[in-house]
């Protein structure tokens, strides 16, 4: 069973918004599918845990958008680039 090197954190409209453009853009697509887990409060904000094979494999995915993050913007595209710029 693989660690889980990488954690996520997003809100429920985040989650909405990769699902909406998860079906334009790859890294969208990849993200989305690796699905959440929410948190332990009322809210359906979660995280989304990823094993160091997971996160080259979104790290791919923005490359193959010559690293443009389209249609994403405000926080989620700071904590995608957070993301990005983590993975070693």
């Amino acid at each position: 069973m693989s660690t889980k090197a990488y954690s996520f954190p997003i809100t429920a409209e985040e989650v909405n918004s990769l699902r909406y453009i998860a079906d334009r853009y790859t890294y969208a697509e990849v993200l989305y599918n690796l699905g959440y887990t929410p948190n332990d409060d009322e809210s359906d904000d979660g995280v989304i845990a990823l094993t160091e094979g997971e996160a080259w494999e979104v790290q791919e995915a923005c490359e193959a958008e010559d690293g443009w993050l389209t249609l994403m913007g405000g926080e989620l595209k700071e904590k995608l680039e957070t993301l990005l710029y983590s993975i070693v």
